[in-house]
């Protein structure tokens, strides 16, 4: 099915996918990204589509909406992470780890405990908790800045940890990026760039120390901070689609293992169904619909929310890129890109058919 985004702004927006028929998406997308653009005169969303061999993206200010015009760099947080997954992938297909190898195997703790498996930290079931803060956390903007490498591993040496249910933690993303580090001998950002340039991401990076982004203040990092790894990419709309891209392919070395479910869960309380997606398992970092095989995972930071999702049979995928805070919009990027895959995949109707 051959799909296009056209939009239509004028106090009103609409996101109209075409194919034989046209049709608006739902109601309450609608309400919600107008009422983002009313309120907030600096808001800039940039939203793209993949739909097999079709490309589109549009940006929507206050002023109107520009088609494949004007690129903005996001942060997009938490998106790091899948990243990390591939580059976890391709060191267990190069025979450099084990998903089953325990950190104290790799980063030569002295003490004798039970300590968490690689996997455990793919999946957030170590049992740590989502930062451990210390006195070297002094940044108000960045509340991951200024903790270093140094310090992450005395934590997770010194910190027991209590491995249960499913627990997002970045504190066990930052130490699977000192895992790397110590498997590849190579630093973190080295080894993102080079996902970069084989992405085609150009206009990518890792972290930056200095202010660089244009429409709102970014996270700054020190080159020692361990929580690099945990959501420091800055991007824009076109390398993220190249990135979606390379997942629906999955063609590239540890891509279609970073996809793999590693732990099946049954995490769908009330908040994720009005959310109206399903977290069934997750793989390298990647949150798993299965019923819908959608992979996705969202991001934010202090001022910017971000989405991506896609499904790899239809080759269909979604980013959404926002630099509204969080505290301002809370899920607004995933509730934008939930909306437009199920238009895409016409979930609607297949749960309907479901239910007869």
């Amino acid at each position: 099915m051959k799909i296009r985004i056209s939009v239509i702004l004028s106090m009103i927006l609409a996101l109209v996918l075409t194919t034989d028929i046209s049709a608006d998406v739902d109601d309450y997308e609608n309400r919600y990204v107008e009422m983002t653009l009313s309120r907030y005169d600096d808001a800039v969303i940039t939203i793209s589509v993949i739909d097999g061999s079709d490309r589109s993206y549009y940006v929507y200010t206050e002023d109107g909406t520009e088609e494949n015009d004007e690129v903005y760099q996001y942060e997009i947080g938490s998106i790091t992470k899948t990243f990390n997954g591939i580059l976890t992938a391709r060191a267990i297909e190069d025979d450099k780890l084990s998903l089953d190898d325990t950190i104290d195997d790799i980063l030569d703790f002295e003490r004798n405990r039970n300590f968490p498996t690689v996997e455990e930290l793919l999946t957030h079931t170590s049992g740590y908790a989502s930062i451990y803060y210390s006195e070297e956390s002094n940044d108000r903007n960045n509340p991951f800045a200024g903790i270093s490498k140094t310090e992450v591993l005395r934590q997770a040496e010194e910190f027991v940890s209590r491995r249960d249910a499913y627990q997002y933690s970045n504190f066990g993303a930052a130490v699977l990026g000192l895992v790397l580090e110590e498997v590849e001998d190579e630093s973190y950002d080295v080894m993102i760039e080079e996902l970069f340039d084989e992405f085609a991401m150009d206009n990518s990076i890792v972290y930056s120390e200095t202010e660089i982004l244009v429409i709102e203040e970014d996270w700054e990092w020190n080159e020692d901070d361990a929580y690099i790894p945990v959501g420091s990419i800055i991007s824009d709309v076109e390398d993220m689609m190249n990135y979606m891209q390379v997942n629906i392919d999955s063609e590239l070395d540890g891509v279609e293992r970073s996809h793999m479910m590693l732990e099946s869960l049954d995490r769908n309380p009330q908040r994720i169904r009005d959310l109206e997606i399903r977290l069934d398992g997750i793989g390298y970092h990647w949150r798993i619909d299965e019923e819908n095989e959608i992979y996705y995972h969202s991001g934010q930071t202090s001022d910017y929310g971000s989405y991506l999702a896609f499904n790899k049979e239809e080759e269909v995928g979604v980013v959404v890129l926002v630099n509204t805070p969080p505290a301002r919009t809370p899920s607004l990027p995933v509730l934008i890109g939930v909306d437009i895959m199920h238009d895409l995949l016409d979930i609607d109707n297949m749960n309907d058919r479901r239910r007869r």
